[in-house]
């Protein structure tokens, strides 16, 4: 069973406070986190259209100002969300999967993982922001490049494990992660 600590550590943004002296990009660093850390909060309890800069600037305790000079605009700060949060699933998976020597208890693992982020807050937060491109037409112009990207990243490594369990079929692989992701979407909304 997976460590819900774990879990939630590794699908939030890094940690934000810096002990002491910083220099410029270490606090750079440490606001982007705290807004990341404050636009998942946000998605998650009150959804994508109720997240605004302002609220997300205000949770994070952070200015304006400051928001706005890393991020300019919500779409800005929500393609940063998707990032960060998508970075830190594949840490996660990585983490969890490297111990495991037999390939197909590799797989086994990896869909318990990916289930473990997709009902994390993270997870949630980046369901909304899939449901949101519905209606946000600048949203969805920027995000499914993005998206793109991730799938086929997503794509090359269920490709190698699935190899390394002796299914080479790419087109089953390719079925089998498109299937596994929507159904995992699908049982996160409900």
């Amino acid at each position: 069973m997976p460590n819900p600590e774990i879990v939630e550590r590794s699908t939030a943004a890094l940690p934000v406070k810096l002990e002491g002296s910083s220099t410029n990009p270490e606090r750079s660093a440490a606001t982007k986190a705290k807004l990341i850390a404050a636009t998942i909060e946000s998605l998650h309890r009150y959804g994508y259209a109720a997240t605004t800069t302002i609220l997300v600037a205000k949770n994070a305790n952070v200015s304006r100002g400051a928001m706005l000079h890393h991020y300019p605009n919500k779409v800005a700060l929500i393609l940063a969300c998707m990032k960060e949060t998508y970075e830190a699933e594949m840490a996660y998976y990585r983490q969890e999967l490297s111990p495991i020597s037999d390939p197909v208890e590799r797989i086994l693992r990896l869909m318990d993982a990916v289930w473990d982020c997709f009902k994390s807050p993270a997870g949630v937060a980046r369901t909304e922001i899939w449901m949101a491109t519905r209606s946000d037409a600048d949203l969805a112009d920027q995000l499914v490049p993005l998206y793109r990207s991730e799938f086929e990243r997503s794509k090359r490594g269920m490709l190698r494990l699935m190899k390394e369990a002796g299914i080479a079929d790419e087109v089953f692989t390719y079925d089998f992660l498109t299937f596994s992701v929507a159904t995992f979407r699908g049982l996160a909304m409900s």
